[in-house]
């Protein structure tokens, strides 16, 4: 199976976010390209020990919230994390340990003209 990525519309941005572990210590990623595919920023930090959810979760709030102080307000957000992205879609009740990080994010997209995950 060939996985390829695939640009926004003209004029958004799109985030992609992932998050690993490994021997307990968490690391996270972002990278926001533009329509073109140019990158536009990356960025990835060693956050200590974490779980997955919180992880993935966290990659995607400092993405989120890097796209918005750059000012761009047409997101598009991808990432392999099905149980993040439904908990914001609010298809899925996020773990409480997540809780407060997927309440950031949603109020990250507050800030946005237009978001999709």
């Amino acid at each position: 199976m060939v996985i390829k990525w695939h640009p926004p519309p003209t004029s958004w941005i799109k985030i992609n976010f992932d998050g690993s572990l490994m021997n307990s210590q968490a690391s996270i990623g972002y990278v926001i390209r533009n329509c073109n595919g140019h990158v536009l920023l990356a960025n990835s930090n060693n956050i200590g020990e974490n779980s997955i959810n919180a992880v993935e979760s966290v990659a995607l709030r400092d993405g989120l919230a890097t796209a918005i102080e750059r000012g761009w307000d047409q997101i598009m957000v991808e990432g392999d994390s099905k149980l993040i992205i439904d908990s914001i879609l609010k298809k899925a009740s996020p773990p409480w340990s997540i809780q407060h990080i997927i309440q950031d994010i949603w109020s990250l997209t507050s800030y946005v003209a237009s978001i999709r995950f």
